[in-house]
Order: C-alpha cells, then structure tokens, then sequence
C-alpha cells in the first residue's frame, strides 16, 4: 500500500485523512531522532522518547542517517501495525486460512474445545460375553477425559475398565467398574499417562443397544454429580479428598477431632451401638466376672478335668492358671461351674483374657462354650454349643458350635470385617500370638440372630468377623443355648504347649431384668435337733436334665418352735453324714432333699450365718447369690443346704428356701 503522508499542527495525514486519535512528536540530536506518541482517546502515552534507531530494529533494517520524511514513513509503518489507520492484523491458520477473532476491546479470542474420542467410542451393541476394545489415544494435549455409557444389558463384573500406558504398547488397568442396564453413567479420568484406551466387556444378556462415548477436554471439569437423595454406589465416580475436621469446643477453641487406633474418629458413648443396632450404656451390667489373684477362685466358681495327662496349676503370682499338656491325647480343660444367663434381646458379650501362643501339635480353646450337655454325661473334649476361639500352629479361627456340630468357622484369612493384617484401610493392626490377647464375643442370640467376634487391643474393641444367620443360614437355632460358661481347654495333638488363663467377664448390653418364676422348697415336718448339734434342713440341686438353669436362691425363713437359741446357716457342698433323698420337683429345674438325721461335719462354701435369738423365734435374710449352684466337669452337682445348730436345748425347726429359676 502507498500513503500519502504529510503533517499539519502536530497530527499525522495518510492519504489526506487526518489519525485524530494519535499525536505525536519528533525531535532530533546530532546523531538519532526521537519520538513519542500519544494516543488522544485514553490520554496516554503509547511511548515516549524511542530511538528512531529502536524503531528501525523492527524492520531488521540499519540507519545511517536519518531525517524527518523517513520518520514519518517509520511512523505510519509502526501506527500501522497498532491499528492506527485502520489496516487489519490477522493470526491465520497455515491449513485451514481461519483467522483468529479479536473482540471489541482488542482481546484475542481464545477456546479450547474438547473433542470426541473417536478411538474410544462405540455405537456397536455387543453380544453375550462380547468385548470391545479401544485403540491408544494421545492425552498429551488434554487434562481431562469423560467415558459416558448407556446400555439395555448389564455388563460383566468390572465390565469397564479404563488402561493406561506409557508406550501405547503395554497396558495398565487403572480403574474398573459395573454398568448396570438403562441407567447413563459418565466417567472422568485424569490424564495420568501419554496414552489410554478404553475396554468394556458385556455381561450374559446380549445388547440391544450401546452408546459408548469418550471425550477429551482441554481444561479440567465437575466430576459427575449426583443428587442428595440419591444412593451411593461403588460404581459412582468420586474424588478422593483428605482433610481435617475442626469443631469448637464448650470453652470456644477449635480443635481438631482425633481418631483412635483404628482410623475411626472418637465418638461419644452414646453412638456406639449394640449388635441390636441400639446405644450401648455406659454402665453395663456384669453377669459374671472372674480373676484369679486368689487360687480360691478355682474352688469356688471353676471346674477342672484333666484327661489322659497335662496340669493345671494357680499361679499367685501372675494371677493366673497355667494349663499345660505334654503328650499326645492330653486334655486339660476348665470351666466355669455357673452358666450366664441370657435375657433374649439383649447383646451378651463375653470377654477372656489370655496367653496362647502358636505351638506345633497342640490346640487352643477359649471363649464362650460348654464341654458337657445334657445328651451325654461323658466329658472327652467334644465342645457341644458356643462361640470358640481357635489357636493352632498354622492358624486363629472363630467357631461356634451347637449340639457338637461345627456350625460356622472363620479363619483369620476369611474374617469379613479385618484381618488383623495390618492393612491401613481397616484397623492397622497386625495380629501377633506371641504377645496375650483379649477375645471377644457378642452374641445377638434369639436362636438365630447374628454373633461378632473379634480382640481388644490397645483399648479397643476390634470387631473382625460377623457370623449371620436371620436370613443368611440355617432351619433352626446357631448354638443350641446362649446360658453358657466361660471355657478354656487344651489339648495335645503330638506336641507340648500351654495356655496361661487370665481373667473373664460376661457382661448383658441394653440392662439385664430377668424376671423368671418364684418358687419355694421347705420342711415338711419339724426336724428335732439335740443342744449343741448342727443338721441339715432342707437342700436343692440342678437336675441332670437342665444343669443349663440359672437358680438364684433369694431368701431362706427359719422357725423355732419352742423359741430357743439357735445358728442358722446356709452353704454350698456342705459335708454330712449320711445319706439324702432327691426328689424331682414338679414343673422345675431342681432337685430337693429334707432333713435324714443328716448331721453336719463340715460347711462347705459357707453364703451365710446368724445367731437367732429365741425371743426374735425365727429368721428371714433376702440375698444377692454372687455364688449360685451348678455343675462340674466330673458330673458333681453343687448343693444348697439350709442348715440349723440348735444353742440352748433341744427343739423342733423348720425351713424354707425361696429360690428364683430364669428358665
């Protein structure tokens, strides 16, 4: 283009029409010239005092001298390029001549579209068990892609599945999905490696339709989304996101909130929850506890049976019994002589502490079970009913047991809940043998219900393994009764080991009210007892039939007829002389005995005693029976005796046992 140029009053003419919108001056010294522009519209400087030197750098051109024509030719020439006489400045695409659009205020129009994966796409329904396979698509120019899916049949298990790959050559899967019929389902995936591929696998139901698209974008954009109501998924795309939780507390400082051991955070008591689903209390109620500081412990609340060979020794020291076997077929096994009462709808935990580790040849039974049953009075170490933790060599198992059959199993590899492998998505924790343990067992009885088993460790109640049953497994009840004992047993099966038992507790979750039926056994007639000397009044037992009753013995009355002084006491396994009589009581789990000119030698395990005064004639205690009669390991049967040592002179007495049965 040829201008015509000419300058009048300071302004720029190009072919006669005056660049009103720019001033400019010039000024020269000996060996350059300089100018400033100014643009009149924004009051400003486009630039001040350049070099006509500078200028000419643009033009790839030198100068050696210069004068005023040729710096009005450098000035239209550069107002040229800003736009200043109204000449148009292009960026033209080499292959398709499109240009650049540039806005009103002069700003270059930028999009990055997304495109279709082309690769990736498909249309094409698939028959049973088909598959179809993507080619390698390049990411490099892209931050994000979106795999969008509809189909009218489910696809195989991990049907879709998204591979990524360096070289385009070999394959990584990356992330794996189901895609369920008539539902649409996007996708989206970072661009994590130069090339992916995308491949979906239908499931036995052959398609009618599939719509399968992949797009590439640019820029990086909202995951796929969902309504609040709606169900979550393992299939739904998601975020992983990490942070901190922050809350105030009652003083106004804001702390963050802790986690325990196992990841989770710290809740209050109130939102922990029994295996009925309802708030666990804070104040549990015990059914039976036991330690073992005291060897008396043994005589009083446990029963021994040592088959073919092995020990059992009282340590005062540990405070606790050692259980050891040494050949093979030795049995050594301890049981509590009382079953816990199980109130139905309410959560019955049972808690043992321990020392068993792994040995070769030997096997490790603990927890909540019995080794007797009313069908068979022979104890050999067949476990009848009950929830069993299982040490061998090679593995820790939970068994429960019901009427002598294996009911259900789990090996430590097959708990459902954590393995106790030290994996940081469950507890943590890996599960050493080698240290003592506390087991644990909650039993949502009702005959069918569910059973959790699992350890404490570190202050925490590890649930690892959930057996159901309510509409999983079964005709009939999983353990035959929940009114069992603690148990621990041993046995030899080719090598030597032992087992050093601790401490136990049985606790009921939700409060524990059983209500039970009254009854009452007594002297039928009165029992003449000579000055001085002690006799039996009137005893009860558990039949062999139902050893598995709880009887809480609550008060005892005792008469004097001609209102002497006498001692009343009442004792479990007293020793006497002669013999009694059993009788089968009606409609009932217990055996009564009377008076047979049955002299006491010796109190046994004494509950009671009173000096009565002849002019107070008689006396009525009501009782908490920590001590409750039942059954040993070598078919011995505990005995509650009311017994009277008559003081001052011959009389005639009668008694009376009022006893409660949780039936």
């Amino acid at each position: 283009m040829n201008y015509s140029l000419y300058i009048q009053n300071n302004i720029l003419y190009v072919n006669n029409r005056a660049l009103s919108t720019y001033s400019f001056e010039v000024w020269f010294s000996d060996d350059d010239a300089y100018v400033s522009i100014y643009k009149n519209d924004t009051l400003s400087w486009v630039f001040q005092n350049i070099k006509i030197t500078e200028l000419f750098k643009d033009k790839n051109k030198t100068v050696t001298y210069v004068d005023r024509p040729e710096v009005e030719s450098i000035l239209v020439d550069y107002i040229s390029k800003i736009g200043g006489i109204g000449s148009d400045v292009y960026i033209t695409d080499a292959i398709t001549g499109t240009h650049a659009e540039v806005n009103s205020s002069k700003q270059l129009k930028v999009v990055l579209d997304g495109k279709v994966d082309i690769n990736n796409t498909s249309n094409v329904p698939l028959p049973a068990l088909g598959t179809f396979t993507g080619t390698a698509s390049d990411t490099l120019d892209y931050a994000i892609f979106f795999v969008s899916v509809y189909t009218d049949a489910p696809s195989a298990i991990n049907g879709l599945q998204i591979e990524m790959s360096s070289d385009g050559i070999s394959w990584h899967i990356s992330d794996v999905y189901d895609v369920l019929p008539n539902v649409e389902k996007s996708f989206s995936f970072q661009c994590s490696r130069k090339f992916f591929r995308i491949k979906y696998t239908n499931g036995t139901i052959v398609q009618t339709v599939l719509d399968l698209q992949t797009i590439l974008k640019k820029t990086n954009s909202l995951a796929s989304s969902h309504r609040i109501i709606d169900n979550i998924s393992g299939n739904d795309d998601a975020q992983l996101i990490k942070a901190v939780l922050t809350a105030i507390n009652p003083v106004g400082t804001f702390v963050n909130a802790k986690a325990n051991i196992q990841g989770n955070i710290q809740v209050s008591l109130q939102e922990q929850k029994d295996i009925f689903g309802r708030l666990k209390v804070s104040d549990p109620v015990t059914i039976s506890d036991g330690s073992l500081v005291s060897a008396y412990s043994n005589f009083i609340f446990w029963s021994q049976k040592i088959i073919n060979g092995g020990t059992l020794a009282h340590e005062k020291a540990t405070s606790s019994n050692l259980l050891s076997v040494t050949n093979p077929g030795d049995i050594v096994i301890n049981q509590t002589k009382l079953r816990n009462h199980y109130q139905p709808a309410k959560a019955q935990e049972a808690l043992t502490t321990f020392y068993a580790p792994q040995e070769a040849g030997v096997e490790k039974y603990i927890g909540y079970f019995d080794v007797d049953n009313y069908t068979s009075p022979v104890i050999d170490g067949t476990i009848y009913n009950g929830v069993v933790l299982v040490i061998t060599e090679s593995d820790v198992e939970f068994r429960i047991y019901n009427n002598g059959v294996l009911n259900d199993s789990a090996t430590q590899s097959q708990w459902n809940i954590d393995k106790l492998d030290g994996n940081p998505l469950k507890s943590g924790i890996t599960l050493d043998m080698n240290f003592p343990q506390i087991s644990l067992s909650e039993l949502e009885w009702l005959g069918v219900g569910a059973v959790v088993v699992g350890l404490n460790i570190g202050g925490v109640s590890i649930p690892v393994h959930v057996f159901e049953h309510a509409n999983f497994k079964g005709t009939g009840v999983y353990t035959r009764t929940a009114k069992l004992p603690i148990c621990y047993m041993i046995k030899s099966v080719g090598g030597a080991g032992i087992i050093r038992q601790i401490c136990n507790s049985v606790i009921s979750g939700g409060g524990h009210n059983p209500k039970g039926v009254q009854r009452f056994v007594g002297t039928t007639t009165d029992v003449a007892i000579l000055n001085g000397q002690a006799e039996l009044m009137v005893g009860i037992r558990l039949k062999i039939t139902d050893f598995d009753t709880t009887v809480l013995h609550e008060s005892i009355s005792v008469i004097s007829r001609a209102k002497n002084d006498f001692f009343a006491g009442l004792s479990i396994n007293p020793t006497y002389t002669g013999t009694v009589t059993w009788i089968d009581k009606p409609n009932s789990s217990i055996q009564y005995a009377v008076n047979n000119n049955n002299l006491l030698t010796a109190p046994g395990i004494d509950l009671y005693g009173e000096h009565v005064s002849g002019a107070i004639n008689s006396v009525s205690p009501d009782f908490d029976p920590t001590v409750r009669i039942g059954k040993g390991l070598n078919n011995d049967y505990d005995e509650l005796w009311v017994w009277v040592r008559s003081d001052d002179g011959t009389d005639n007495y009668s008694a009376v046992i009022n006893y409660r049965e949780l039936l």
